[in-house]
């Protein structure tokens, strides 16, 4: 009996030192801790037994987890840590995740609405780059300018506005209220006086042969290759002041012809 009494006092003991030493939960204001707060013996693992590979996490689930309500994950005070919220349901079936650091005026945010059938994406960044394999860039998007690194294939139109200037681009055309195109060698070269303007005989023989223009490409050439706008712009530039000069002198030959009537009728 006296060694029974023994066993079951040591037992007491150590087990009373094991409890002291355990993890405890306790009760606050504001929820369920747990303490001590240091080392590993805070962490919760769920579905698995404690190891090494969970020591790092606060929390720790395997298995299936469902959150139902705001899931909210902070980042630290490092600039470069970001968090993670995810909003639960209200009664439109709204989802949404968004992505943003402490300040929360920058990041991704993805939103949906299952009840009136609208879904969106909203990213807040002051620059954004979309980037292929071994960091190719595709995209790159700022506050004010898109730039696309690549080719750009678009079905449907395009509507840019701004204060002043609307454009709209589809499949087949481009409407703008302005167009500024950069040419760099203007046709004033024509008035040059070493300039080999062609007369007008010579143009209306080539334009029987070959039925369009001197150094203009026939309507062949512009079905298969398109036409460059600056070149064309400047093409038909050339063409006004080569006729200019005809005028000029075909002005000047008919001066000359009614002063020589004009004299044989006196």
């Amino acid at each position: 009996m006296e060694l029974k009494k023994v066993v079951l006092a040591t037992m007491g003991v150590a087990m009373s030192v094991c409890i002291a030493n355990a993890q405890q939960w306790k009760t606050h204001t504001y929820g369920l801790y747990s303490y001590p707060l240091t080392g590993n013996t805070s962490n919760v693992v769920i579905g698995t037994t404690p190891s090494s590979s969970t020591s790092n996490y606060k929390l720790y689930v395997n298995g299936n987890t469902r959150v139902q309500g705001n899931f909210s994950a902070v980042g630290t005070d490092n600039y470069f840590e970001n968090g993670l919220e995810i909003y639960g349901t209200n009664q439109q079936s709204r989802t949404s995740l968004w992505i943003h650091k402490n300040d929360a005026t920058s990041g991704m945010r993805i939103g949906s609405c299952g009840y009136n059938n609208f879904t969106d994406l909203t990213i807040d960044a002051s620059k954004m780059n979309f980037n292929g394999a071994y960091g190719a860039k595709f995209m790159e998007l700022t506050s004010s300018v898109v730039k696309i690194f690549h080719d750009l294939e678009v079905s449907g139109t395009i509507k840019c506005f701004d204060e002043l200037k609307v454009v709209e681009v589809s499949a087949d055309q481009i409407k703008a209220k302005e167009i500024n195109v950069e040419m760099n060698n203007a046709a004033d070269y024509v008035f040059d006086e070493n300039y080999n303007l062609r007369s007008l005989s010579d143009v209306e023989s080539y334009v029987k042969e070959n039925k369009h223009l001197p150094g203009v490409p026939s309507a062949a050439e512009m079905a298969e290759n398109g036409m460059n706008m600056a070149q064309m712009s400047n093409l038909l530039l050339e063409k006004v002041e080569e006729l200019t000069l005809h005028m000029i002198e075909l002005e000047k030959e008919n001066k000359e012809l009614k002063n020589r009537v004009e004299m044989l009728e006196k």
